[in-house]
């Protein structure tokens, strides 16, 4: 199958049919041979080191984090919706040394056991204890602390908080995504030796029969789940998942 259009690059792919199997393609994008490019924002402009960039949860804002030439350590926010307009904020130098994430106007980072939750605007910081490894999610963070447990803590809050699951497995070390579909949730999580896929369902966390997968997705309608390792990818009805 070979997609062609005048002044963009073309599309090929060899698809082999065989009875019983279901191959689809939904979207293919086709990029301009020439696109039309022009600079937005730039850390380099701002930093004398550039360390970190990317973006927030809600992929509304770019980020650039670094060192200026004053030695002071700076957040650069970029809103991608109101024109790329910039921001510029202090930020701790920890996070020079720390992955962080970014939601809701709040940087968040483990150290040493503690989540930190520090506010952009503010400046303020605060700290959620016993804290092993964390997924910030749309309306809070998923979490595993100390005593096997996972946690919903919603709106980045403890004192809003509540347990979706009691002795967590031994083996499991950390978080690596989470998808939520309706009520249930798909956690790819990092064990002692490789990832597996789990269904954490009614305070139940189910192993499903896939392991050593470097990541998922879940489609837009929330019908099907695309697992994939370093050199295949799957695709799953998620009702035949779940039954």
């Amino acid at each position: 199958v070979i997609i062609q259009k005048n002044g963009y690059t073309s599309w090929n792919k060899k698809i082999i049919v065989k009875s019983g199997f279901f191959t689809d393609f939904p979207s293919m994008v086709l990029l301009k041979n020439n696109p039309d490019l022009s600079l937005v924002a730039s850390g380099s402009e701002k930093f004398r080191l550039n360390i970190k960039n990317g973006f927030d949860l809600s992929n509304r804002y770019a980020y650039f984090f670094g060192k200026e030439k004053k030695g002071n350590f700076k957040i650069d926010l970029v809103d991608i919706k109101n024109n790329y307009k910039e921001m510029l904020f202090n930020a701790p130098e920890i996070l020079s040394k720390k992955n962080f994430s970014i939601m809701n106007n709040n940087i968040l980072y483990l150290n040493k056991g503690y989540l930190n939750i520090y506010s952009i605007y503010s400046g303020k910081n605060r700290i959620i204890k016993n804290i092993k490894s964390y997924y910030p999610i749309e309306n809070g963070i998923i979490a595993i602390d100390n005593n096997r447990r996972i946690l919903f803590i919603k709106n980045a809050s403890i004192n809003n908080s509540s347990i979706l699951l009691n002795n967590m497995p031994k083996e499991i070390n950390s978080i690596v995504k989470i998808a939520k579909k309706e009520n249930e949730y798909y956690l790819l999580l990092k064990t002692d030796k490789k990832n597996n896929l789990y269904l954490l369902k009614n305070n139940n966390l189910i192993k499903k029969n896939i392991s050593d997968i470097v990541g998922f997705e879940i489609s837009p309608d929330g019908k099907k789940i695309a697992y994939f390792n370093q050199n295949e990818i799957w695709v799953e009805w998620i009702d035949n998942m779940d039954s």
